[in-house]
């Protein structure tokens, strides 16, 4: 959103500051709007599909049973903590995270069916 704000900004100094020298210079410019917009289409696609995702691996994560396999899941997903931060706000070392509650973790997802295959 932020580079299709600037583009946007570009096209409008351009045309503001170039319109009356060059003789096609709205032509280029719908041109510029035009792919300014369809960016703006393809980032609000983009978006859509992340929220949905996103949704669907939060759903996903809520209805494990184990509240601490959840806590890791919503760290590691969700928030994109890193594995030493996990570790430590569950107060268990970083191998134990890894090699023992991770796995743990996600065979209830899979075992519960819980994210389709799609994702």
């Amino acid at each position: 959103e932020e580079q299709i704000e600037r583009w946007n900004c570009i096209v409008t100094k351009c045309s503001q500051s170039y319109g009356q020298i060059s003789k096609g210079g709205s032509k280029d410019i719908y041109k510029y709007y035009a792919c300014i917009a369809d960016a703006r289409k393809e980032l609000e696609e983009k978006l859509y599909t992340l929220v949905k995702t996103k949704t669907e691996i939060s759903n996903a994560i809520n209805r494990v049973s184990d509240p601490t396999l959840r806590l890791l899941l919503e760290y590691r997903y969700i928030l994109f903590n890193k594995w030493e931060d996990i570790a430590e706000k569950l107060k268990y070392s970083i191998q134990h995270v890894k090699q023992i509650l991770h796995p743990k973790a996600l065979k209830e997802i899979t075992r519960k069916n819980i994210i389709r295959n799609s994702i």
